[in-house]
């Protein structure tokens, strides 16, 4: 498996600059399609000013998150067209501002629920002729794992969704699913809330 590159989030500016939500769906946006947008094509998709999406581009550019993907010459003008870079993005929790990365995460989990709320409204609709828990699901377990066994499931995790979170890696038949993992260590959180009583 390639290593991808990491971009490592230490400083609040940082964190503010990565989790603005209109960067987060442009971000999005650009994950859904690998050929590329221009920042004309993601403002009619966002309905916002183009001006708005150059900019917000130009800063996700500058952090590495996303990158050029071609240019084209389109009508006499030279088009720029910005892909999602194939990048991992670690937030340090320990120095980015606490409170800043909880806001991110809500922030990421809740469009998710929407999106997911989305699609089995399709699916009751019968807009989609598929099989519902294949279109939606969730899933909670709680498990017992050593330090071990938990780097060992994260390591398989990382190499199942690398393996296939590539265009070039899709066929023809495969759909694209988002998959959020989350994971806490209940025996810390369990000592935690000992230790505050």
């Amino acid at each position: 498996m390639e290593n991808k590159r990491i971009i490592h989030i230490c400083t609040e500016k940082d964190l503010r600059t990565y989790m603005h939500p209109l960067r987060q769906k442009i971000m999005f946006e650009l994950s859904l399609r690998p050929q590329g947008m221009t920042a004309k094509q993601l403002a009619d998709t966002l309905n916002i000013a183009p001006s708005s999406a150059g900019h917000h581009l130009g800063k996700l550019e500058q952090m590495g998150l996303v990158e050029l993907a071609r240019t084209e010459n389109i009508h006499g003008f030279c088009a720029k067209f910005y892909k999602a870079a194939d990048v991992t993005v670690n937030i340090d929790a320990h120095r980015a501002a606490p409170l800043m990365q909880e806001a991110l995460l809500n922030n990421n989990v809740s469009q998710q629920l929407q999106r997911m709320s989305d699609v089995l409204a399709q699916v009751r609709r019968g807009d989609e002729r598929v099989e519902p828990a294949l279109a939606s699901s969730h899933r909670y377990s709680t498990v017992y794992l050593t330090q071990n066994e938990a780097q060992e499931f994260f390591d398989m995790l990382t190499r199942f969704f690398y393996a296939h979170s590539t265009a070039e890696h899709a066929s023809k038949e495969a759909h694209l699913y988002e998959i959020s993992i989350l994971s806490t260590d209940l025996t810390m959180w369990q000592q935690g809330m000992e230790k505050a009583k």
